[in-house]
């Protein structure tokens, strides 16, 4: 039989230097090429879904399909770089960033505040460059839509909704969103925000 070596961690624990105080899922491929000199095979990460607002563990993901942004390289993002990059990124999100890296844990809260900036202005160039023009990029969008609808319209609802009460527990929701009515969930749906 043969022996295997390997890790077993959270990404957030392998952050490399180009990362934004938290490990990334580009900070997999100088970890894996440090993994095979020391003689490792495997990899095993624990959860990368989404976590709700304020948690760390990545054992509290709301989705078990959804990855979590947090591990996302906002400098890899072609339409966060196209949007100005970090100049482009508020006063306040510059000083998350900073404070970030500079903290010798990982700062959450810190490192969520600027990567949802970073994320946010990379969609809206997204969506003035690629969707409203009806690019190749902006097909390809579509068709991950359409494929992942299964999961992804649900998960969608729930982020929105959870958006909109951000004070409550799902299960304090109202009774027919908590407990998935239909028509409840139909309605909100189709709502259009003021």
């Amino acid at each position: 039989m043969a022996r295997h070596a390997g890790l077993i961690l959270p990404l957030f624990s392998g952050a490399s230097r180009a990362s934004w105080g938290i490990g990334e899922f580009p900070d997999l491929d100088p970890l894996a090429a440090w993994m095979a000199t020391a003689g490792c095979d495997r990899l095993m990460l624990l959860p990368l879904g989404t976590m709700a607002p304020d948690q760390a563990s990545p054992y509290s993901a709301q989705s078990a399909m959804a990855l979590d942004p947090i591990y996302i390289a906002a400098e890899a993002m072609e339409d966060f770089v196209r949007a100005g990059a970090i100049p482009a990124l508020s006063e306040t999100a510059r000083r998350h960033l900073a404070a970030a890296r500079a903290s010798p844990r990982v700062a959450h809260r810190a490192v969520r505040a600027a990567k949802r900036e970073a994320v946010g202005l990379g969609f809206v160039h997204f969506l003035r460059h690629e969707w409203e023009p009806l690019t190749v990029r902006a097909a390809a969008f579509a068709q991950y839509i359409a494929r992942e609808r299964w999961w992804l319209d649900d998960y969608a609802l729930f982020e929105a909704l959870s958006d909109s009460m951000p004070s409550l527990s799902w299960r304090e929701w109202p009774e027919p969103l908590r407990d998935r009515d239909p028509r409840a969930s139909t309605d909100c749906r189709t709502r259009r925000s003021p």
